[in-house]
């Protein structure tokens, strides 16, 4: 039971942290493409 648990909680952590990678690298994408509009204005 307590095996069972842990696996899940090991996923979801895993399942967070992948999420979390996306949300970064899109928000620095976005952020560098910015700066790079604002520097072609």
């Amino acid at each position: 039971m307590v095996s069972i648990f842990y696996m899940t909680k090991q996923l979801l952590t895993k399942e967070l942290i992948s999420k979390n990678s996306i949300v970064i690298l899109l928000s620095v994408l976005h952020i560098r493409w910015c700066h790079e509009l604002g520097r072609k204005k």
